[in-house]
């Protein structure tokens, strides 16, 4: 190991007018320690270091590397010094006690917190896939090679081992890729063939409308919604507190045309995603995108496709494929930033906002070109509720205010109710909750 303290040029750029206040410090081998230009992973300690993993090159050449508060100290590990398996770091995750837990495709190691490395001899030679740490303090290591999830109370100690029948899946690969708990103390796991979570009383349950499906990133918004992307169609999944789940595509939201690989939920209750193709992209539930790519952002996000985004302390931190780190500051306030909105090119319902909602919600839908359409609210079992719109419509986007009411005026129960625009050749619809 080696520790090295460099004077760091800090690439600081005004983007636009629209972007005044936002800084931009860009990382690569070039101006920096950091020792290659694609990361694997990014983590952060209780010390506010950050943490990034690595690409293979080799015993002792560098494969991780941590960057001081001060973003000019750089401390740049090897293979050995860390006690890895191999020279690959995958996923990096932080306990409580300040231990440094690391996974490689052929085993687990970690760098306790008075510096010692030490490899979890048992998983060695394992293909291991992932780590993860709970609020709990539980580490959670995928094991492909087992077929299982192995699971520590006491940082490594001792090991639990969980089947796929143990967390309620019936098929597929018991792999966490992201967890959540949840406000109600429930944990939810993403795994590789959808998302499952344990309820209080301890018994798992697999979110069905994600069963068998390509998923590998999870986040959790202030309102204990959870988001999740497919990777293999233009979906986002928005599971309620009551696990019911609300589908966003493209044809709604078309920025979900470019997959989505990695998603992070700020203190605003605002995503941020990572793109192949749309660079990163602020998503506000319920009123629009804004893309920060290489062309709005002058260049200072170098590429169009980032692999990693984590948030800390409101200060956005990327990866992008082989162009280094982006550390931005000032994208994320206290005040919600509704920036410019990309506005489809088609026919389109929003998500309505708020969502759940006690009595009165906002429905929006965006036409390219004036035509008839109505909006009608449905009930679970597909029983008119009430019309809420109906008649012509200018080009552009319309809001429609429901107050919870029936035709006849009543108010109507708490429950899932549906909503569907209609109009020439097109028929939308989609699912909100009403919670008094």
């Amino acid at each position: 190991m080696k520790k090295i303290s460099v004077l760091l040029f800090m690439f600081i750029f005004i983007v636009s007018a629209s972007l005044f206040g936002q800084t931009y410090t860009r990382f690569t081998s070039d101006n920096s320690q950091l020792p290659w230009n694609q990361v694997y992973c990014i983590d952060f300690d209780k010390n506010n270091n950050v943490w990034f993993g690595g690409l293979k090159n080799g015993v002792g050449v560098a494969n991780v590397s941590k960057l001081a508060p001060d973003l000019t100290t750089w401390t740049v590990y090897n293979q050995n010094d860390l006690a890895l398996p191999e020279d690959r770091v995958f996923y990096m995750a932080n306990d409580a006690s300040n231990n440094m837990w690391m996974c490689t495709h052929y085993g687990l190691s970690v760098l306790r917190n008075d510096g010692t490395p030490e490899l979890i001899s048992w998983t060695n030679d394992s293909y291991t896939r992932t780590v993860q740490v709970d609020p709990d303090n539980n580490v959670y290591l995928s094991d492909r090679d087992s077929a299982a999830i192995f699971v520590t109370p006491d940082e490594g100690t001792t090991w639990n081992k969980w089947t796929m029948s143990d967390i309620g899946m019936s098929s597929g690969r018991p792999e966490i890729y992201d967890l959540e708990k949840d406000s109600q103390g429930r944990l939810w796991i993403c795994t590789y063939y959808g998302v499952t979570y344990r309820d209080l009383s301890n018994n798992w349950n697999m979110i069905t409308e994600t069963e068998g499906l390509y998923t590998y990133a999870m986040t959790m918004d202030n309102n204990d919604h959870m988001w999740v992307p497919n990777h293999d169609t233009e979906e986002l999944y928005e599971i309620f507190p009551d696990a019911s789940v609300v589908t966003h595509d493209s044809n709604s939201v078309d920025v979900l045309k470019y997959e989505i690989n990695d998603l992070e939920a700020d203190s605003n209750g605002e995503l941020w995603f990572a793109t192949d193709g749309a660079g990163l992209v602020h998503f506000i539930p319920g009123t629009g995108y804004t893309k920060y790519d290489v062309a709005s952002t002058s260049g200072q996000i170098p590429q169009d496709l980032v692999d990693i985004v984590e948030i800390k302390d409101n200060v956005l931190w990327i990866a992008t494929a082989d162009s280094g780190i982006v550390r931005i500051d000032g994208l994320i306030t206290g005040i919600s930033d509704e920036g410019p909105e990309q506005l489809p090119q088609t026919v389109s319902l929003a998500q309505n906002y708020p969502n759940p909602f006690n009595p009165v919600t906002n429905i929006r839908f965006y036409l390219p070109s004036a035509g008839s359409v109505s909006l009608v609210v449905y009930d679970i079992l597909g029983n008119l509720v009430n019309k809420i719109a109906d008649g012509q419509y200018s080009s552009g986007d319309h809001t429609v205010v429901w107050t919870g009411r029936d035709g006849y005026g009543n108010p109507v129960a708490s429950g899932i109710y549906l909503y569907r625009l209609d109009g020439d050749g097109i028929s939308i619809s989609k699912k909100m909750v009403l919670m008094k």
